[in-house]
């Protein structure tokens, strides 16, 4: 197990109408979730300074109490879930960090 993981936060639409198959191969709608931070998802973490025709990104590293709360919201939908946070809906984007990584500013 880990105990950091770099969070992507990226501005999206809400989620795609389509059904999706999920592992026991039952259609299921995408999931919208409640952003389960205090912080707010356009808040959280600090800016990613990437190409300007990318969405709006954060970047945030979870550890620690955070991390315990994020860890069990996620499953094998991740790709298709969408985060509500202040009216707007988030897509993210979990990364494990090695343990020589620092994490969002790290350039590697």
């Amino acid at each position: 197990m880990f105990d950091r993981l770099q969070l992507g936060v990226e501005l999206g639409g809400p989620p795609n109408t389509v059904v999706t198959p999920n592992a026991q191969g039952v259609n299921e709608e995408p999931l919208i979730r409640e952003w389960p931070f205090a912080t707010a998802a356009d808040e959280i973490g600090i800016l990613y300074s990437g190409p300007s025709d990318l969405p709006v990104r954060r970047c945030v590293v979870l550890q620690g109490e955070d991390l315990a709360i994020f860890l069990p919201a996620i499953d094998d939908q991740l790709r298709e879930t969408r985060w509500l946070s202040d009216g707007e809906y988030y897509a993210l984007y979990p990364r494990p960090l090695l343990p020589d990584e620092t994490g969002c500013d790290d350039p590697r």
